[in-house]
């Protein structure tokens, strides 16, 4: 066979699987496109706007603080039922309780 004729023919055919290929995956290739769009744009809807977020900082905030109170609250009781105690026992038997 002549090396010319040979060359021609897998020329036409990486041709034909070439243009075959592209009219196959053009297709298939928009569609996905057209997914990934409607993916991305779910996501960006989906995210918290700036007010909801500054809603939720604020709120965090307002915890904070309230835990911030409870836990004064807590020391403070917490001093006064130890000087309670203290003052239950008596001087010098804080040694006596403790052994």
């Amino acid at each position: 066979m002549d090396p010319l004729i040979a060359a021609s023919m897998i020329f036409t055919l990486i041709l034909v699987v070439l243009i075959g290929g592209f009219i196959v995956l053009f297709p298939v290739t928009r569609r996905l496109g057209k997914a990934l769009e409607v993916y991305l744009d779910q996501k960006r809807n989906d995210a918290p706007d700036a007010r909801e977020t500054e809603r939720m900082r604020a709120a965090v905030g307002s915890l904070q603080r309230e835990v911030r109170r409870l836990s004064e609250k807590q020391e403070f009781v917490e001093r006064l039922l130890q000087k309670r105690e203290a003052e239950e026992l008596g001087p010098g038997q804080d040694d006596v309780a403790e052994g």
